[in-house]
C-alpha cells in the first residue's frame, strides 16, 4: 500500500513512522493513552492516501479526546499539530539552524539581501530552544498560527 507524502512522492506505507509520531505527541504526559489515539482514529488506510491526511485525523482525534477530566489530550493535539507544522515549514520534524531561514528568506525575495550579517545568526539560534514548543496547547498554538 502506498502513501502519498507532502512532496507528491510516493512510498510505501511504514506505520512504524506513525507510531513514532504519535508515541512522540504522548511522551511524557500523564491520563494520555497511545493506543487509545491509535484506535480512536480509526484511520481508513487505502492505496494513495496521503501522510498529510493521516496527520489531520490524528490531531482531530487528540483533539477531539480534550475534555475536563483529561487535559493533557491538549499538549497531544498540540504535539501533533505541531509536527504537521514542522513538516510544512522545512520538510523535517526539527528545526534548522537560524541561518538556513535567512538564506532561504534572501533567495526567496523575502528577506533583504545583507540582513543576515548584521546580526549574530549562531548567537541568536541558541536561544532557540524547541522543546519548548511542546508547552503549548492546541488552542494555543493553534491561535498563533492563525494569526
Amino acid at each position: 500500500m502506498k502513501v502519498i507524502k507532502r512532496n507528491g512522492r510516493t512510498e510505501e506505507l511504514d506505520i512504524s513512522k506513525i507510531k513514532k509520531c504519535t508515541s512522540d505527541a504522548v511522551k511524557d504526559l500523564e491520563g494520555v493513552n497511545l493506543s487509545e489515539l491509535e484506535l480512536d482514529a480509526k484511520i481508513q488506510f487505502r492505496d494513495g492516501i496521503s501522510t498529510e491526511e493521516i496527520q489531520k485525523t490524528l490531531i482531530k482525534t487528540a483533539v477531539d479526546k480534550i475534555d475536563i477530566d483529561c487535559p493533557n489530550w491538549t499538549f497531544v493535539a498540540a504535539r501533533l499539530f505541531l509536527f504537521d507544522l514542522y513538516k510544512k515549514v522545512n520538510g523535517m520534524n526539527r528545526y534548522n539552524h537560524l541561518r538556513e531561514y535567512f538564506e532561504k528568506g534572501e533567495k526567496e525575495g523575502r528577506i533583504l539581501l545583507g540582513l543576515k550579517e548584521k546580526y549574530d545568526l549562531d548567537d541568536l539560534n541558541a536561544y532557540i530552544k524547541p522543546e519548548r514548543d511542546m508547552q503549548f496547547t492546541y488552542l494555543g498554538i493553534k491561535t498563533l498560527y492563525d494569526r
